[in-house]
């Protein structure tokens, strides 16, 4: 199973055998070095009994990701007698749970799956993030339970099945990515975003004992708990230098994956005061003419201070390093070549970490749906009773050419939400609509999802009363968790980088979470208005009336040029693959070939050939 992630940790590796009462029990580590970079923070990392004597050991702890607030935590401990003997979080963790128990989870501010075997109690414990920031998979199978950071680890082990799972697949064509705990190789789950589930190790197999739900976001904004918007705009600026000065921790270099858009210049300008030697890396796509990003990500660097280089993609390059990409890919998925490329280059540079300016749009109200989907919401609520047909005729005035048919029929889908904002928001991102998946033979697997093509058992909350907010934590759970989080997290450690994420971080989402959703709200011309004002005057003002953008790649040219021979084996492979309708596969292939570079239809034919790529070594 190890070597199956070798990739994801160069730096060391360790595998140790247990024998709990009744069972077996095997960990296994690769490690990636990043705080302490000493042979003491290998693991599987053994936790002594506290007088270090000859008594039976506490535990034993396998953890993948960073806990951020691990110097405070460590203070703590101390404080309570414990004597360490690395710097490295890995051994921070081990010692709060020892201490502490399950109460550790609330505790920690970080990124994190961990594996932690209690030997006392004869338990294990599983736990992920509250944010989903780092994987964690489970698979059970003839009396033999396996856990790992990516599926192929399990499929390794002979855990899960082979082709696709037919729900995980509908989800996949519904959204571009399979939604958690769904995982695309069958009789495998993933292990829910902010969860912990306790096993039972006396037992054959492991049992669960409890499987619980660690956070939550905000019940609803707390207006009356700010006194006024000035207010909110110092506490989220605390809580952004915070989280950016902790996401810098690192005892191995750590740079900046800087585009030209808002998010990833606020983080530049937050880099430039916290570590002003931090080095800033961009995309620069040789035939992308003035769509280039890295013009303006260089101006910005400059301006700040900050060392920096562009990486240019050339039709010979993407040609060359592209088909990596379809390798490395755990699940199948819609994003993350973008991802991918940068990762590579910027390891090839000697990162072993990078900060990225995902989950800003989710946060603090970037993307186009903060502005469109409230009107589209009042919209809705007029129509929503009228017959599909004049709803349908509608959308056809709107978007009659042929090659608009996609956005013909999500306008539809849209227009029929009503007042149900997790509806809208969700249909504002379907790739291909329920009547798609039918036509190409998953009526059956859409019947076990419910009314969003979404897995039934995930755990709802009650919907928020402020538009901005629920939208901003739908956008956050299901986009940024399922597909956003998952990619950075895959892409970066198939070549051995930590991408570091400071905008997903819980306190300061909890904090920006408890201020009112109009705050965030686009206002007199300026995006991210609240985010704007919090980093301050020595944001780059020349990005302030650019169009959102972000390490925008031109796939469409690609897939036409040097990439249109594997892909025409990869539609052809999913054609004959069984898992679905040929000719439609074959209908949305060519259809993207007879279309134009303008109508967006490459994003169809893009999915369906990641997901040949997928079965075709599955």
């Amino acid at each position: 199973m190890i070597d199956a992630m070798a990739h994801r940790g160069p730096d060391g590796q360790g595998v140790v055998d247990l024998t709990p009462a009744g069972g077996a029990l095997a960990l296994g580590h690769r490690r990636l070095a990043l705080l302490d970079l000493s042979n003491a923070g290998l693991q599987p990392m053994l936790c002594p009994d506290e007088a270090r004597n000859a008594a039976p050991p506490r535990g034993w702890l396998v953890f993948n990701g960073e806990i951020y607030n691990h110097l405070q935590l460590r203070r703590q401990l101390h404080g309570e007698g414990v004597r360490f003997v690395s710097g490295s979080d890995t051994e921070t963790l081990m010692w709060a749970l020892a201490r502490w128990g399950e109460a550790a989870l609330s505790r920690l501010q970080g990124m994190f799956a961990f594996a932690w075997c209690d030997l006392r109690a004869q338990t294990l414990l599983l736990a992920r993030d509250p944010l989903g920031i780092k994987p964690l998979y489970t698979a059970q199978q003839a009396g033999r339970m396996g856990f790992a950071s990516e599926a192929r680890a399990l499929r390794a082990a002979g855990l899960g099945g082979g082709g696709i799972d037919p729900r995980a697949l509908a989800s996949l064509l519904a959204y571009g990515a399979v939604a958690e705990p769904l995982c695309a190789v069958p009789g495998v789950d993933e292990l829910e975003a902010g969860h912990a589930l306790r096993l039972d190790l006396t037992k054959i197999p492991a049992e669960a004992l409890a499987l619980a739900r660690r956070w939550r976001y905000a019940a609803s904004p707390k207006a009356q708990a700010w006194r006024d918007r000035e207010q909110g705009v110092a506490a989220a600026a605390q809580a952004l230098e915070a989280s950016v000065a902790g996401h810098l921790l690192a005892d191995a270099p750590v740079g900046l994956f800087l585009s030209s858009g808002l998010d990833s210049a606020a983080l530049a300008t937050l880099c430039a005061r916290a570590a002003p030697n931090t080095h800033a890396f961009t995309i620069s796509i040789a035939s992308a003419g003035e769509r280039d990003e890295a013009p303006i990500a260089r101006a910005c660097a400059e301006e700040l201070g900050l060392p920096f280089e562009a990486i240019t993609l050339t039709d010979a390059f993407v040609e060359q390093r592209a088909l990596g990409f379809f390798t490395a890919l755990d699940q199948p998925g819609w994003d993350g070549l973008n991802t991918y490329l940068i990762s590579e280059a910027v390891r090839e540079r000697g990162m072993k970490a990078a900060l990225s300016g995902v989950g800003g749009d989710e946060l603090f109200g970037g993307y186009s749906g903060f502005r469109t989907l409230p009107k589209l919401r009042w919209l809705s609520g007029l129509l929503r009773n009228l017959p599909a047909a004049v709803r349908n005729a509608i959308a056809k005035r709107l978007y009659p050419h042929p090659e608009q048919a996609a956005r013909r029929e999500k306008l539809s889908e849209l227009l029929a939400a009503g007042l149900d904002v997790q509806a809208l928001t969700l249909r504002s991102r379907r790739l291909f609509s329920d009547a798609q998946l039918r036509a190409f033979g998953l009526g059956e697997a859409l019947s076990t999802l419910d009314a969003q093509a979404l897995p039934a058992e995930r755990w709802a909350d009650a919907p928020l009363e402020e538009v901005c907010a629920e939208i901003s934590r739908v956008e956050s759970r299901y986009y940024m968790g399922n597909t956003l989080l998952r990619d950075a997290d895959v892409m970066s450690m198939a070549h051995s980088l930590e991408i570091r994420t400071p905008f997903v971080h819980q306190p300061l989402v909890d904090v920006i979470a408890s201020m009112p959703g109009r705050w965030r709200r686009p206002e007199k011309g300026r995006n991210k208005p609240l985010l704007i004002d919090a980093v301050g005057a020595d944001l780059p003002r020349r990005l302030l009336g650019l169009p959102k953008s972000g390490f925008t790649l031109n796939q469409d040219a690609w897939m036409r040029g040097p990439l249109r021979a594997p892909f025409e084996q990869w539609i052809d492979a999913l054609k004959h693959s069984g898992a679905l309708n040929p000719t439609l596969v074959e209908h949305e292939w060519r259809a993207f070939l007879d279309s134009s570079p303008q109508s967006g239809q490459w994003s169809r034919a893009w999915m369906l050939g990641v997901l040949g790529a997928w079965l075709a070594t599955a």
